[in-house]
């Protein structure tokens, strides 16, 4: 059984990367939020804003149409989502200048989960 649940956990893994890799532009770990999102844009991709996301001020610097929540206090993290061929990834940033922490492959628009998707000081290429 035990065997099972690895063999079950490690393909649901590799199938999340393989499809990011086919997907996603090279991200990195730390780099600029504006950045990141113009590769998105370039890339095909879609901002996305579920109906459940957090009103966005939009003199806040870590506003962006894709905005779903941010941390009112600490290290400022937000969530940011994004669509592309029915999948939605959603980009966790910090600061008050956002800069790229997570990007995660999601369920739906509430349930993002997972391997990091991003590595500190790796590309996203590495994971090909």
């Amino acid at each position: 059984m035990k065997t099972l649940c690895f063999t079950l956990f490690l393909t649901s893994f590799l199938s999340a990367a393989s499809l990011a890799a086919g997907i996603l532009p090279s991200i990195q770990k730390g780099e600029a939020y504006a950045l990141a999102r113009e590769k998105m844009l370039n890339s095909g991709f879609i901002p996305y804003r579920s109906s459940g996301s957090d009103p966005c001020d939009v003199t806040d610097p870590r506003c962006f149409p894709e905005t779903q929540t941010c941390s009112g206090t600490g290290t400022g993290f937000c969530i940011q989502l994004w669509e592309k061929t029915e999948k939605i990834f959603e980009i966790q940033t910090a600061g008050d200048t956002p800069v790229v922490d997570r990007v995660l492959l999601c369920k739906d628009e509430t349930f993002c989960t997972g391997k990091n998707l991003v590595k500190d000081k790796k590309l996203f290429d590495d994971l090909k």
